[in-house]
């Protein structure tokens, strides 16, 4: 594990969605019709936990594949940028 950026980013999408977990309202709205009504819903717990398991498995995929690969650096930046994507969509 030698990229620290990446175990860094992780940590921190984490902490972020576990801190988001307290300010989010009850219910989010994920999907609206034409008229702007909502219909579609999900619980606060279940988008947190959805947002960890989506990051989880992205760091750890990335993290496989470039252990495997020739070219490390090159699927490490790929990864931190989808990791840094995902950070700034949950903000």
């Amino acid at each position: 594990m030698n990229n620290r950026f990446s175990i860094a980013l992780f940590l921190t999408i984490i902490t972020t969605n576990i801190i988001l977990y307290f300010f989010l309202p009850s219910n989010i709205v994920t999907k609206w019709d034409f008229n702007g009504t909502p219909t579609s819903t999900m619980d606060k717990s279940t988008f947190v936990i959805v947002n960890i398991i989506i990051c989880s498995f992205l760091f750890f995929v990335f993290l496989a594949l470039s252990k495997a690969a020739s070219n490390q650096k090159f699927l490490h930046w790929i990864g931190n940028t989808m990791l840094l994507f995902l950070f700034f969509v949950n903000i």
